[in-house]
C-alpha cells in the first residue's frame, strides 16, 4: 500500500478501525491466526509504506477467508460502510501496490 498526498494519518485510521476490527473478529472465530499493518519507507526495491499481512492456519481456512470476511462485514455495516477520517474515501489516501499469497515452508515462535 502507497499513501497517498501525506494522507498517513488517514490510512491508518481507515485500517485500524475497518480492517484490525475485521481481524479482531476473525481472531476471535479462529477464522485467522495473526495479523500485521507493517510501516516501512519506499525504496528502490518497491514503492510503497505499507504492508498488510493476515496469516492462516492453513489452506483450508485461506480458501474460506473470502466467504467469511464478507459474513464479518455484514455484521459491522449497520452504520452504512466503512469508517473515515476527515470524510477522504481509500482513494484519496491509499494507492494499492500489490497482493501476495504466500506458503509457509517452516517457522518457529
Amino acid at each position: 500500500m502507497k499513501v497517498v498526498d501525506g494522507n498517513r494519518d488517514e490510512l491508518i485510521y481507515y485500517y485500524e478501525n475497518n480492517w484490525k476490527v475485521l481481524r479482531d473478529m476473525a481472531l476471535e472465530r479462529e477464522y485467522i491466526i495473526s495479523y500485521e499493518l507493517l510501516e516501512t519507507e519506499a525504496d528502490s526495491t518497491g514503492d510503497f509504506d505499507i504492508l498488510l499481512i493476515t496469516r492462516y492456519k492453513n489452506q483450508e481456512a485461506y480458501e474460506k477467508a473470502e466467504e467469511r470476511f464478507q459474513g464479518l462485514i455484514r455484521q459491522i455495516q449497520t452504520d452504512g460502510g466503512p469508517k473515515l477520517m476527515n470524510e477522504l474515501t481509500p482513494p484519496q489516501f491509499r494507492d494499492w501496490k500489490f497482493s501476495r499469497t504466500t506458503k509457509t515452508v517452516f517457522s518457529g515462535s
